[in-house]
């Protein structure tokens, strides 16, 4: 583990000056914005939680209008399932650099997956939609782009006797923790405009290239598909 002060008190306003949205590890929606301080805690209260960053920020989760339009990271997963296969992440993750996703900091979770956060601009956020499986329907996935959870919408009537949809339960957010043991740079040196960039095109040609490697590197699942 890194051992620098990886608590809000500390990197709270650095992390916002280098273009993430900052906010507690332990209650990462608690945190007051200008949209929300009813039932709310302040940085002051959350001073000595562990920081991470909101890949999704929105006004529910704490985070200012501008946050949610210009910080938004998307978290790219490398499963411990596909590092432990060489020859399979060799050529997959060959796949990753070829459209420049490894470049920058990274950190390693307690289970052995690796953690790129990425750059992301795209109107929509990324839910579930972008992720692939090693060989088999029951593999676990083992490349992932994660950015947040998605919100429940339920039908309401409107002010005129219709229908119209009325969100019951808001965006969820992924968040990255700072306190890892980073490699490639930190995540407090590094500005978000550095972060490697995930286009919008790319993230479903990301997985659809993914998607032809690991056939190629695992030609039994082939045969079996034959």
């Amino acid at each position: 583990m890194t051992s620098r002060d990886t608590t809000l008190r500390a990197t709270a306003q650095r992390l916002k000056s280098l273009g993430y949205c900052p906010s507690s590890l332990v209650s990462p929606a608690r945190l007051q914005s200008t949209w929300h301080s009813c039932n709310r805690a302040s940085l002051y209260e959350l001073a000595n939680d562990e920081a991470c960053i909101l890949c999704l920020p929105t006004r529910e989760n704490g985070a200012d209008d501008d946050d949610a339009i210009t910080r938004q990271v998307v978290d790219l997963i490398v499963s411990d399932q596909l590092l432990a296969d060489p020859k399979a992440a060799k050529a997959i993750l060959a796949v990753l650099e070829r459209y420049g996703l490894t470049s920058g900091p990274y950190y390693t979770d307690g289970y052995g997956n690796r953690h790129h956060p990425l750059q992301w601009h795209g109107e929509n956020p990324i839910y579930q939609q972008h992720r692939t499986r090693l060989c088999y329907e029951g593999d676990d996935h083992i490349v992932v782009f994660r950015q947040g959870i998605e919100g429940r919408y339920v039908p309401a009537r409107d002010r005129v006797g219709g229908y119209a949809p009325v969100m019951e339960k808001p965006p969820g957010s992924y968040n990255i923790p700072v306190g890892c043991d980073w490699k490639q740079g930190h995540l407090l040196d590094t500005p978000y405009r550095k972060l490697p960039e995930l286009l919008v095109p790319d993230a479903s040609r990301v997985i659809d290239a993914v998607e032809l490697c690991r056939w190629g590197v695992r030609p039994a699942a082939r045969e079996a598909a034959a």
